[in-house]
């Protein structure tokens, strides 16, 4: 059997950590609608929806039929989606795919059920702990390495592995998928079960991704450094009426439900399905709307705000009244997308490099930080609640100004030195239970941006579009949270918080959503 290459060694320390019950893939989900008109918020529990049976017009449904055209021919055009991997671990194509082997329909009998189960367009979360904790990519199975999740002929749910897909990957996925959608013939949809045969096509015209991580330097341009400077005090004068002057819990002591397993040697293929562990903690997805978020545009525009440095600085903050000991550090992995880079577009594929950013939570110790803070300002503020508000800006500034200057900084070292730099060498070879055990004090905290990628296309009013979007990724130890956002100009920015049920987090999520408001 022709194979497409060998797995690299990045590509078999993803595999590894997932036969090893660590990692389980990303969940990216998109409500696909012909009309732009979506019903109000208010509507979905009234008793005329909750009676009302699912109606919507024929031909703005993605019915099976139209689902497995669409995937036809994007398949046949994407070798990653026709690809395994073998015993032997290398990428091979599929001989054939069925409907099947890639497609699970999920139906509602009522338009209220469907609303109560995928409001906003996000998944729902019986679906995020099916498909993170009970499906295996298991190797020589002959199985995709994705899968397609259509609930009520309208959302579309892609999982897709570590090993072949990244979470830039799960967005281009619904991308390239809409173009095909909108590109076939309304009378000329398939009933056939079989979605590819590898007889009809020609290997050799076809390039499978390749992996970077194994390949020589890559230069990229310089970039100009994103520096938070001062924000209006009215700004956080309502962060911290609203969120840091309510009493708070604190952060449990306890570590992940996820079980505690050896990367140094791979679980038996037969026992991977028996295994119990959790990558899917509590999600929470929230909506910052289009006014909201475009008046938080003006300001990161206006203040030079890197947008993943901000989404840190919320963090940070947010997590103060949570923490005991301020001696500990938050890390921040940040995957950034390489494909612009590489002229690589849409493409999936794995072409990403993760930034690790320390924050030590001094950073965020009223009393170290009220001292610098009266050094630097000469502030002799008698209020108290004004002192604190501009004590929690002075810590949001330093907070901001150190995730963004580390970043500009690795940046800058990897054009000089591309894939030869310290985090490329890391996401490589370093073994993350090593680091789990080494940094007992230090959390990570996973920052997924994906809010670059438009998901938007022209089109009449005929053409479908995507008018919600929402995702996460699979969450294990030594991972605290996850925080995940991607942009869908109807509905705005979708934000998901993801961390394991043994935490304690309720009064951070409340603390974050009124930190956005």
């Amino acid at each position: 059997m022709t194979t497409f290459r060998p797995l690299s060694s990045f590509e078999k320390k993803i595999l590894t950590q997932s036969l090893n019950d660590q990692r389980n893939g990303t969940i990216f989900s998109s409500t696909y609608s012909k009309s732009l008109s979506r019903e109000n918020d208010a509507d979905w529990h009234s008793d005329e929806v909750t009676l009302g049976t699912n109606s919507s017009k024929d031909d703005s449904r993605l019915t099976l039929p139209l689902i497995a055209t669409t995937l036809k021919r994007l398949i046949k055009s994407q070798p990653a989606l026709f690809a395994t991997v073998n015993e032997e671990w290398e990428f091979e194509p599929l001989k054939q795919l069925k409907t099947s082997d890639i497609v699970n329909v999920i139906e509602f009998e009522t338009i209220k059920d469907k609303e109560v189960n995928c409001h906003w367009g996000v998944p729902p979360p019986y679906l995020l702990r099916h498909a993170f904790n009970k499906t295996r990519f298991v190797p020589g199975s002959n199985k995709p390495l994705w899968t397609l999740y259509v609930i009520d002929e309208a959302l579309l749910v892609f999982h897709g592995h570590d090993v072949l897909f990244d979470i830039f990957s799960a967005a281009n996925f619904h991308k390239l998928f809409l173009k095909e959608l909108n590109e076939i013939s309304t009378v000329t949809h398939s009933e056939d079960r079989i979605l590819f045969d590898v007889n009809d096509i020609n290997l050799s015209e076809l390039k499978f991704p390749k992996s970077i991580y194994d390949s020589a330097k890559l230069h990229l341009p310089a970039m100009t450094p994103q520096i938070f400077h001062k924000q209006t005090q009215s700004f956080f004068k309502s962060i911290y009426y609203n969120t840091l002057k309510r009493p708070f819990g604190y952060l449990t002591n306890q570590t992940s439900l996820s079980s505690s397993v050896s990367a140094t040697q791979l679980k038996k293929y037969n026992d991977i399905l028996n295994a119990h562990t959790s990558l899917c903690g509590t999600t929470v997805f929230g909506i910052v709307n289009n006014q909201r978020f475009n008046y938080l545009k003006s300001i990161v525009n206006q203040e030079h705000i890197c947008l993943r440095s901000f989404i840190c600085g919320i963090a940070m903050i947010c997590l103060k009244p949570l923490v005991k000991d301020f001696s500990g550090t938050i890390v921040f992995t940040i995957p950034i997308n390489l494909r612009n880079h590489l002229g690589l577009g849409g493409s999936l594929g794995l072409f990403f490099k993760e930034l690790r950013v320390e924050c030590p939570l001094s950073l965020i110790d009223d009393e170290l930080s009220a001292n610098e803070f009266l050094t630097n300002s000469n502030d002799n503020e008698d209020n108290d609640d004004e002192f604190n508000e501009r004590l929690m800006e002075y810590q949001f500034n330093k907070v901001t100004k150190h995730v963004s200057g580390f970043i500009m900084a690795k940046l800058r070292s990897w054009e000089k030195n591309g894939f030869n730099d310290d985090d490329i060498r890391r996401m490589k070879y370093d073994n993350d239970d090593d680091f789990h055990i080494q940094n007992s004090r230090t959390k990570l905290i996973q920052i997924n941006d994906v809010s670059d990628i438009s998901l938007s296309m022209n089109g009449d009013d005929k053409s479908f579009k995507i008018v919600s979007t929402g995702f996460t990724s699979s969450i294990n130890r030594p991972t605290l949270m996850s925080l995940s956002y991607t942009y869908c100009e109807e509905m705005g920015l979708n934000i998901c918080i993801h961390y394991p049920d043994s935490y304690n987090l309720e009064s951070f999520v409340e603390c974050f959503e009124s930190f956005i408001e």
